[in-house]
């Protein structure tokens, strides 16, 4: 079984055990991921929490910002609907479809899309939030998802 998120950031250095603690907390209270509760105390950036998802996944992670940036073309390979349905950006296009996917739920459907768009896929990890930007600029489609609401004077280093 691969490592907790938590344990993957508190490994690294990137974490305090009381910021894995209190994140743990809110997460009981607020509901949603662990990562998405350690970044909206300010515990931790997206970057820092994909790279371990992607560890802990055993892909390779993508930074936000390259999702800001990807072709026209790129993007016009995957329609709305299948982008939308597998929560999965595409990144660049050569013999294979690169994509950026946030789970292992997508990373599960990833042959479904491959086959849909007629390319073997290679998957890559991003955080929601940059799936979640991505997909409202390309695609138009707005999801409700959103940080974790975090009481006031409840962030602590």
């Amino acid at each position: 079984m691969p490592a907790k998120l938590g344990d993957l950031l508190l490994s690294r250095g990137l974490i305090t055990r009381e910021q894995l603690e209190h994140a743990l907390t809110t997460q009981k209270h607020a509901g949603g991921r662990i990562g998405m509760a350690l970044m909206a105390l300010g515990f931790t950036g997206q970057d820092e929490v994909a790279a371990c998802l992607g560890a802990q996944f055993g892909l390779p992670w993508v930074r936000a910002q390259a999702l800001a940036t990807v072709p026209k073309e790129v993007i016009q390979r995957v329609p709305r609907d299948l982008a939308v349905r597998y929560r999965a950006v595409p990144l660049k296009v050569d013999e294979e479809l690169h994509v950026c996917v946030t789970d292992r739920v997508s990373l599960g459907r990833l042959d479904e899309l491959g086959f849909a768009v007629g390319l073997r896929v290679r998957p890559y990890m991003a955080m929601d939030v940059a799936i979640n930007t991505a997909l409202e600029r390309y695609y138009g489609f707005r999801t409700t998802q959103t940080m974790p609401a975090v009481p006031r004077g409840s962030r602590t280093s």
